[in-house]
């Protein structure tokens, strides 16, 4: 009886082993395989690519859950190229703790496009979100735009963006954000075009850009535009604490665009500026009448780094009329953009691009019209 009843005691024992380690098993995050594209995910967990795939799809891969790990695993997902059609790479909306790594997005409108909903102010709902090891090629608008908060954005290569043309003057990015506490970090970005009389950023901080640390990439262009203009780093309005330190510009019309009216402006805003390289800039900062930036910006810039090629603004009424027929639309548009702070040349020029039916050159009159400086 004593011997039934040890190995009755025995067997239990053993199942509830075998039970312990099926309960520990579970708990092991499982690898899911991607086989097969359009892929919604729609479950936590971790994700990995099986092969190259080429797509016709809006979005590839589309993230709907939160706590998600999607590793490419060293393949390409391609698109189209469409330069009328929009097509995303990976997509997501209001998504949590995601991480996109380790493989190659080509051909695509957004190579990544994570979207927040947040109606007004400071986008919330995306959030803790992680790009790293990528490699970005052929997009046409832009490489990866991110709106939410808590975004890491690091050790990528972007190259060659631009040629959308859905919109007449495209803008070509090649990393947007939209939101507060963003790290942009050692990533390689490498031609970002516009489109006609567009503008090309490498980087842009379009709003809300708090506390941002923007430090050790390394942003180049191999050219000037014909008609538009590039920024190597362009900081929108709403944006404080940022810090951009330890990268290197190179060939860009202008080294960064900044949103300050004065230095009181400047120092108010806690941004932090140092440690940058500014190589073979066209329109150099410390000349006011040729910058973007409404102040002289010698002290935004004082502990950076110009050096390389001395050479004629891409960006003055002068440079363009040396070039070009001012019979051009594009060449008016530009002439527009350039006498911005002059309200009357300024509607002069934007209007004789508009009769020739220049429509970016429309709109801008539109709103110059009801709202004059």
């Amino acid at each position: 009886m004593r011997h039934a009843f040890l190995a009755k005691g025995l067997w239990v024992g053993f199942g509830l082993f075998l039970l312990l380690i099926i309960a520990a098993y579970q708990l092991i995050p499982r690898t899911i395989t991607i086989t097969q594209i359009p892929y919604q995910i729609k479950r936590p967990g971790n994700y990995k690519l099986a092969q190259d795939f080429f797509t016709r799809a809006g979005c590839a891969i589309e993230i709907k859950a939160n706590n998600v790990s999607l590793d490419l695993d060293g393949h390409a997902l391609v698109g189209e190229g469409s330069w009328q059609d929009i097509q995303s790479g990976i997509c997501a909306q209001d998504v949590r703790h995601i991480k996109i790594h380790n493989g190659h997005l080509s051909g695509f409108t957004y190579g990544i496009l994570i979207n927040d909903s947040t109606r007004s102010g400071m986008p919330q709902k995306s959030q803790e979100i992680e790009i790293r090891d990528l490699l970005l090629t052929n997009n046409t608008f832009r490489g990866i735009k991110i709106a939410g908060t808590r975004a890491r954005i690091q050790n990528n290569v972007i190259r060659r963006t631009g040629g959308f043309r859905k919109f007449q003057n495209g803008f070509s990015f090649g990393i947007e954000t939209y939101g507060e506490r963003f790290e942009v970090l050692n990533n390689e970005i490498e031609d970002t075009f516009p489109v006609s009389t567009g503008e090309g950023v490498a980087i842009c901080l379009a709003d809300h850009c708090n506390h941002c640390r923007i430090n050790g990439n390394r942003l180049r262009n191999s050219e000037l535009p014909v008609f538009g203009r590039t920024f190597a780093i362009w900081v929108g309005g709403n944006t404080n604490h940022t810090e951009i330190k330890n990268n290197v510009f190179t060939n860009f019309t202008h080294g960064f665009n900044g949103h300050f009216d004065n230095i009181h402006d400047l120092i108010k805003s806690g941004d932090v500026w140092t440690g940058n390289v500014f190589e073979d800039i066209s329109c150099l900062p410390d000349e006011k009448e040729h910058y973007p930036a409404r102040i002289t910006v010698k002290e935004l810039i004082r502990d950076n780094i110009f050096k390389g090629q001395k050479r004629a603004c891409a960006d003055t009424e002068k440079y363009y009329l040396s070039r070009f027929s001012q019979d051009l639309p594009e060449v008016q548009y530009r002439l527009g953009q350039i006498h911005m702070n002059n309200w009357a040349k300024a509607t002069f020029w934007f209007k004789k691009a508009a009769d020739q039916g220049h429509f970016e050159a429309r709109r801008v009159l539109e709103i110059l019209e009801k709202n004059p400086y």
